[in-house]
């Protein structure tokens, strides 16, 4: 049984697959606090699940802790109608290995792409995942954007070789915010290196939220892009495309 936060349909609002139509499913939990999170309402699990379409409106809920084959009982065909991809999200989904696996399974057995977000923090949960995955979209984060300056980049590099070595197309994002120093980012660009041709680097200016209450800088966004770009990466710089427009 897994605790869930919402379910709902939206259009992908990170990396190379924006504007995609998207199926949701957002867990609840988390083991990190980030200074920009934008859905701190995940840490603590409701008590009923909402599941919403595309316009938003309340199609279905579900009371929490739930299982994949709850879920689909309550999930509406008409729900699916139109989605390319199921994205599992958080919060941290890489708490609920097995939901996580199950989930994909069935989703792929219904047309959809699989896709994950997550803070990689779990590289033997994420090895369990990655035959049913189709993307991984995986955060590094900088010990600067976190409360507590915690360092994990040990963590993340053992589940980016995880993805790579299982053959998943794999995503590695960067939150740039104004504090970032220079040590951290060296430190971080010099990890990367060597698999700067088997990912795609995405470098995603912050949006202000929580502690964090103004975006990166233009010019540091740029210095730092055009160090990585100077460096062979293949990048992407984009924001959240959702806010932009005003959708989940």
């Amino acid at each position: 049984m897994t605790s869930l936060s919402e379910v709902f349909c939206s259009f992908q609002g990170e990396g190379p697959f924006a504007g995609e139509p998207t199926l949701f499913v957002r867990t609840s939990g988390c083991p990190i606090r980030c200074r920009y999170c934008d859905s701190s309402y995940t840490y603590v699990a409701p008590q009923s699940v909402e599941l919403r379409d595309l316009s938003d409106s309340l199609v279905a809920s579900i009371k929490n802790p739930v299982d994949v084959a709850a879920l689909l009982r309550v999930l509406p065909s008409s729900l699916l109608s139109g989605m390319r991809w199921v994205s599992l999200t958080g919060g941290e989904p890489l708490l609920h290995p097995s939901f996580a696996e199950e989930l994909f399974v069935a989703m792929k057995s219904k047309g959809l792409l699989t896709h994950l977000e997550t803070a990689a923090l779990a590289p033997d949960a994420l090895s369990s995942i990655l035959p049913q995955l189709d993307h991984l979209s995986m955060d590094w984060k900088l010990p600067s954007t976190l409360l507590g300056n915690c360092d994990h980049g040990d963590l993340h590099e053992a589940c980016l070789e995880l993805a790579l070595r299982q053959g998943v197309e794999t995503t590695v994002k960067i939150v740039l915010t104004a504090g970032i120093t220079d040590d951290e980012w060296a430190a971080c660009v010099a990890r990367l290196a060597k698999y700067r041709a088997r990912c795609l680097l995405l470098l995603q200016p912050v949006s202000p939220a929580l502690q964090e209450t103004r975006t990166v800088p233009k010019a540091k966004l740029l210095r730092l892009a055009q160090d990585v770009m100077s460096r062979g990466f293949r990048i992407r710089v984009m924001p959240q495309l959702h806010k932009e427009i005003g959708l989940r």
